[in-house]
């Protein structure tokens, strides 16, 4: 009798577990088939989000948009975004084959390739000439965004890649006002050296 409610309590937390992991699970986006149809469709899709002080915090354009009235969604066909940091110097760039925006504006999802670069300014010569180069570039596949935060991560393969290192891993955590990048697991790195002046 012991051994038979020991079993039954075991289940019940299983079950209680799995019940508790699922409602804690974050909601995908409902499939297009249970989205209906489009009700708006625009070519040249623009957005610009406007931080407190009146300046673009983060720009997105696509090809195509189609817009979804069920949930408020957005799916947009080749997705260009440009996220400005505090400095307002240089923006990050974001390219993807596809993306889905949330109806309240505030998760993109990038699926296929996505595309990360940054440059860097230089100032050049008494004349004051600036150049720009890539300062660093990162290049992935399937990647959330959390606009708000300016925060973005994806579980997939990820490649890293500066003036003078390439490295590579598998899963990604960046905040792009901070500039921090965290990876997750199997972080290989190859560095060449510099050579310091004389």
């Amino acid at each position: 009798m012991i051994r038979w409610v020991t079993v039954f309590v075991l289940l019940l937390l299983l079950v209680l577990t799995s019940w508790i992991q699922d409602s804690l699970q974050e909601k995908e986006p409902v499939k297009i088939k249970d989205r209906g149809e489009p009700d708006s469709i625009m070519w040249d899709f623009k957005r610009t989000d406007m931080n407190e002080k009146g300046l673009p915090k983060a720009k997105l354009e696509a090809d195509l948009m189609k817009h979804y009235p069920l949930d408020d969604s957005v799916e947009l066909e080749r997705p260009v975004m440009e996220i400005y940091n505090e400095d307002r110097v240089l923006p990050w760039h974001i390219t993807a084959e596809s993306g889905w925006l949330s109806g309240d504006g505030e998760k993109l999802l990038l699926y296929g390739k996505v595309y990360i670069w940054r440059d860097e300014f230089h100032q050049k010569g008494e004349n004051s000439v600036h150049e720009t180069a890539r300062e660093i570039e990162l290049i992935t596949t399937d990647l959330k965004i959390l606009l708000k935060e300016e925060y973005a991560e994806t579980a997939n393969f990820v490649m890293i890649l500066s003036k003078h290192s390439k490295v590579t891993a598998v899963g990604l955590q960046a905040n792009f006002q901070t500039r921090n990048l965290k990876l997750l697991k199997d972080v290989r790195g190859h560095y060449e050296k510099t050579n310091s002046p004389k």
